[in-house]
C-alpha cells in the first residue's frame, strides 16, 4: 500500500511484469529466494520487491500484505497415536476420531538445482526408457524423495530397485469397443527377496503400473505383468489408459 493506492506485486516466474513492460506500464513484481538456514534445521526465504519505477520511489515507504502458508516445523512428530482427537469448525459434531498412525517424517525440499533438472528431463517420457532396467532404476530414483533424507529408506529403496533382474516392452494391439488400439506391454522379471513379503512386491507393482501409464499417450494404453523369479508367479495388472498427453 502507499499514499492510500494499492499496488499489486506478481511472481517473477509468472513473467506478467514483461508483458506489462512492453504495454508500457509500470511493472511491479516480487522474487522469493530459499536459503538452507544456519541457525536450525529448515529454510529461511527472502522475498525481494522489485518496481521499474524504483527511481521515483527511493524515499517512499509502503506497507506490503503478504499470503503465507506456514507450518510448525517438526512439531507433529511429538504426536502419538490417539493425540489428533480434537474436532475442528469442520467436523459433524457426531463424530469421534483419532490417529491410529503417527504422523510421517517431513521432507524438506531440495534445494540442488542437479535434482531440478533430472525431474525436468523426465518431462519427455518416452518409449526408449522402457527397454533398459538401469533406465528405468535411474528414473525411479529420482522420484525417490525420502531417500535423499535418511539413508536407512535409500538402502531399502536401493534394494528394491536391485530387485529388478529384466524389462521386456513391446507393443501390442487390442480391441476397445469394436476399435482397434495400439498400447505398450511391459514384462518386469522382480526377486521377492528384496522384500519383506509377496504382498510388498506386489504393492511395489501396483505403484508401477500406475506409473508407467505416464509412457502411454492419452489414446493409448500400457499392460503391466510382473513375473516374480522366486516362485514363478506372473501377476498381471488390469490396462491402464494413457496418460502423457501428445505435444
Amino acid at each position: 500500500m502507499h499514499r492510500g493506492h494499492g499496488r499489486e506485486y506478481t511472481s517473477f516466474e509468472s513473467f506478467h511484469h514483461q508483458i506489462e513492460h512492453s504495454q508500457e506500464k509500470t511493472a511491479l513484481y516480487y522474487r522469493l529466494r530459499v536459503k538452507n538456514s544456519l541457525f536450525r534445521k529448515g529454510f529461511e526465504h527472502y522475498i525481494s520487491f522489485v518496481r521499474s519505477d524504483e527511481s521515483k520511489l527511493v524515499l517512499a515507504e509502503e506497507n506490503v500484505s503478504v499470503s503465507l502458508t506456514c507450518t510448525n516445523r517438526e512439531l507433529p512428530l511429538s504426536l502419538r497415536v490417539g493425540d489428533i482427537n480434537q474436532l475442528s469448525t469442520d467436523s459433524p459434531s457426531f463424530a469421534t476420531f483419532r490417529n491410529i498412525t503417527r504422523p510421517s517424517v517431513p521432507l524438506y525440499p531440495v534445494l540442488d538445482g542437479g535434482l531440478h533438472w533430472s525431474l525436468l528431463s523426465n518431462m519427455s517420457l518416452n518409449y526408449m526408457s522402457l527397454l533398459d532396467k538401469d533406465a528405468l532404476k535411474q528414473i525411479l530414483h529420482t522420484y525417490d524423495f525420502p531417500s535423499l533424507h535418511n539413508r536407512q529408506s535409500a538402502r531399502a529403496s536401493q534394494k528394491k530397485l536391485d530387485a529388478i533382474q529384466r524389462i521386456e516392452t513391446q507393443p501390442i494391439d487390442r480391441l476397445f469397443r469394436g476399435l482397434p488400439v495400439r498400447g505398450l506391454q511391459t514384462t518386469l522379471w522382480l526377486e521377492q527377496g528384496a522384500f519383506s513379503s509377496e504382498g510388498e512386491l506386489y504393492l511395489f507393482s501396483t505403484v508401477l503400473a500406475r506409473f508407467f501409464s505416464l509412457y502411454a499417450s492419452v489414446n493409448a494404453f500400457h499392460l503391466l505383468k510382473v513375473i516374480n523369479l522366486d516362485n514363478q508367479e506372473c501377476y498381471e495388472w488390469p490396462v491402464q489408459t494413457g496418460q502423457h498427453a501428445l505435444m
